[in-house]
């Protein structure tokens, strides 16, 4: 008599996505990589992340919300030379570039619910089918 042994599926971003459901059955597949926005629960299945950001998360997301920014302010003060008196200006202007930048991807971007997230939403849960799961969609969809 012969065991098939299924190896685990390992960390927190490898498990089983789920590939078809019809009332309580449900089908997944093979370990994979999870989507986007998703990650393993304890039964190594993939799940939308609904929780709130960790520490590291939130490190991480200021790290690149600020990369783009000290690097505009960097050439600027590299390319007008001494004192310059648009530099004032240019700096005003990349802080708001970025700052815009940010804002936009945010209310742009799909499936993510980081906006929900931001904004100390609590239902960044998936809404029920054939509704707009992006906030920014939601509010304007309300108007």
């Amino acid at each position: 008599m012969a065991v098939d042994i299924q190896p685990a599926c390992l960390g927190l971003y490898c498990g089983k996505t789920l590939l078809f459901k019809n009332g309580s059955t449900e089908l997944y597949g093979e370990c994979g990589v999870c989507p986007r926005g998703q990650r393993t629960n304890a039964q190594k299945y993939c799940q939308p992340c609904t929780e709130s950001p960790e520490l590291y998360d939130w490190l991480y997301l200021g790290f690149m919300a600020m990369l783009p920014l000290v690097l505009h302010w960097f050439f600027i003060e590299w390319y007008s030379g001494k004192k310059s008196s648009s530099a004032l200006f240019q700096h005003i202007t990349a802080l708001f570039e970025c700052s815009m930048a940010a804002i936009i991807t945010l209310l742009l971007h799909h499936c993510i619910y980081l906006l929900c997230v931001l904004l100390g939403v609590n239902d960044a849960a998936p809404p029920p089918a054939g509704e707009e799961d992006c906030l920014w969609a939601r509010e304007v969809g309300s108007i």
